[in-house]
């Protein structure tokens, strides 16, 4: 077995698991778009458009790849070998791994909304409630 990369080695100790990959580089919208269609979207601006960081995945979180793909679809052999075109099994191994993780464990797209959420009130400030009374009644702003 080789020895991981420095980018390998960055990649899982920012993120120490393929789940925490998951809800800090993903939108809500991109993995329920994965969990539709289990296959690598072709939808510009989708992180996982890029083959070049599913290779990246598969190296850092191959045994959580692999574990995830086997209950699904135990038997197969999960040993890609470069083609012409790259690697084009490892591509569509992570999008639908991540697909079934994300659909065996749907707190995860729970976890994403929260991020969003509060990516969003840290961008734009504590929401509001000026038209609003503290009586709770609506007054008018003009």
């Amino acid at each position: 077995m080789s020895k991981p990369s420095k980018a390998t080695l960055a990649l899982r100790a920012q993120f120490p698991a393929l789940d925490h990959w998951i809800v800090e580089n993903l939108s809500a919208n991109q993995l329920t778009h994965l969990m539709e269609c289990m296959w690598p979207p072709s939808a510009e601006g989708h992180p996982m458009c890029s083959e070049q960081l599913a290779v990246s995945l598969w190296r850092a979180y191959k045994s959580e790849v692999i574990f995830e793909l086997e209950c699904r679809w135990g038997g197969l052999n999960f040993n890609p070998q470069p083609g012409p075109a790259g690697y084009p099994d490892i591509h569509i191994w992570v999008c639908g791994a991540i697909a079934l993780y994300a659909t065996a464990q749907p707190e995860l797209l729970d976890r994403i909304v929260a991020r969003e959420r509060r990516e969003i009130e840290a961008a734009t400030g504590p929401a509001h409630l000026g038209a609003i009374s503290r009586s709770g009644e609506r007054r008018n702003r003009l």
